[in-house]
């Protein structure tokens, strides 16, 4: 939590905001190695084009699949799945972790499913929230939600 006030939003998520000034001033502290402190005349790497900042997307999810997006969709696959196949390796020997500590059978196999539905809503939730809002306050509050988690 404490790194995250030092990361800036990326220069391309401002930009396409309309916060030109905002991105440039990512970019200078970027470029000058000064992630904090005050930036005497920062440098102008993106200027302001004529028309909407935001340009609403008439892609397809098709185009995912073709071009220069198919190598990054097939590797952030191949993260994701590497990401559950761990996720699901840990939930799936719950059980046994449950009974070696002393709960009935039932009782770990209706716990290790409560965590299971909440893997798949979380992270639902998570991708509905990420395409909404800037990242640092999506990760931010997941980060807390998780520490309160794992609190209780």
């Amino acid at each position: 939590m404490f790194f995250r006030r030092y990361v800036p939003e990326t220069p391309r998520f401002l930009a396409s905001q309309g916060r030109l000034d905002e991105a440039n001033m990512v970019i200078t502290r970027l470029a000058r190695g000064k992630l904090s402190g005050r930036i005497d005349n920062p440098e102008v790497y993106i200027t302001a084009v004529p028309g909407p900042a935001v340009i609403e997307s008439k892609g397809h999810w098709k185009d995912a699949l073709r071009g220069r997006l198919l190598k990054r969709t097939v590797l952030l696959c191949i993260a994701v799945c590497m990401s559950y196949a761990a996720q699901i390796s840990m939930l799936t020997l719950m059980p046994t972790i449950l009974v070696s500590r002393g709960y009935a059978v039932n009782t770990s196999l209706w716990f290790t499913l409560i965590m299971q539905s909440g893997s798949l809503i979380g992270a639902a939730t998570a991708a509905f929230l990420a395409s909404r809002f800037p990242r640092k306050k999506v990760l931010t509050g997941a980060a807390i939600l998780g520490c309160a988690a794992a609190l209780q």
